[in-house]
């Protein structure tokens, strides 16, 4: 699915949902940016654009979760997001989608078609295994299954995600809300609200400080260089009141977000405070990515 917005007077950004990752679930996968310098988006979605960001990462984060009973004695790793079993692009999956909504305007979208509208709702459910229920032939059981809804309103995306056990299993590390920076790869800015706690470049190890330090982290802001007069933008926020948002799994000499030198940063929801979860019992987070420019 190609979602275009007006990003800048020269320039619609088109955001392309599909399956992509090793797992290849359905998520999103690419921004790209195509001339226009008409006041408002362009219906032509089969015209020139150019890659602003491709498909390299996951955006939702994985797990690093595991059975409470009946596992298979492997360690600890990440399954699900694009972590397949062998962390290579040709080992089985540990994720897969079950299924997908698209609504428009609170129509469903059927076909291929081009349609206008303000307000465009995704719903995708997929099914996860664990680190101990993931097998090397494909086999592996799955122990959970996150129900992701996207809502994107022009260049913002508001992101829920639910996570149901489909048995007591316990969650040792999780991330949910992170960024592939490859487009907005200048600098990082992290904020508690209004204030900002710290400033680093991108392309290196930084964080926010530890919790105990600054517990209302809450935000970070990504820039681009200039490029032909225009800075790239990326704004990822987490709602610090809501579900695992409120970082009750997140130990208190951890840093509330942070970002790794390959290019990619993270919130920081669960480790080092084991969440144990009972079947059927539900837990959520909430957040946002605005895409913009200045």
């Amino acid at each position: 699915m190609k979602i275009a917005h007006k990003y800048n007077a020269d320039n619609d950004m088109w955001m392309i949902f599909d399956f992509a990752g090793a797992n290849a679930l359905y998520g999103m996968k690419e921004w790209r940016l195509s001339p226009n310098t008409k006041p408002g988006v362009s219906s032509d979605l089969d015209r020139s654009s150019v890659m602003l960001m491709p498909d390299i990462s996951d955006w939702i984060g994985p797990y690093i979760v595991g059975a409470d009973q009946h596992g298979n004695g492997k360690g600890q790793e990440f399954t699900g997001g694009n972590h397949n079993y062998d962390g290579s692009v040709n080992g089985s999956v540990t994720g897969r989608t079950l299924r997908y909504d698209i609504r428009v305007d609170g129509k469903k979208l059927k076909g291929k078609k081009i349609a206008s509208a303000k307000r465009i709702k995704i719903q995708v459910v997929n099914r996860i295994q664990g680190f101990n229920t993931k097998e090397a032939d494909g086999s592996g059981r799955e122990i959970l299954q996150e129900a992701i809804t996207y809502v994107i309103e022009g260049g913002k995306v508001d992101v829920h995600v639910k996570v149901t056990p489909l048995e007591d299993i316990t969650l040792y590390r999780y991330y949910g809300l992170q960024s592939v920076n490859g487009a907005w790869n200048q600098d990082i800015r992290y904020f508690a609200g209004n204030t900002e706690v710290a400033q680093h470049e991108a392309s290196k190890y930084s964080d926010s400080g530890s919790k105990a330090a600054h517990p209302g982290v809450d935000q970070y802001w990504l820039r681009s260089a200039i490029q032909n007069g225009t800075t790239h933008n990326l704004l990822v926020s987490l709602d610090r009141e809501y579900g695992l948002g409120r970082l009750d799994f997140l130990a208190d000499d951890q840093p509330i977000a942070f970002t790794q030198e390959y290019g990619k940063s993270y919130f920081l929801q669960v480790y080092n405070k084991e969440a144990h979860l009972k079947r059927r019992h539900s837990i959520a987070w909430q957040g946002s990515y605005h895409f913009f420019s200045t």
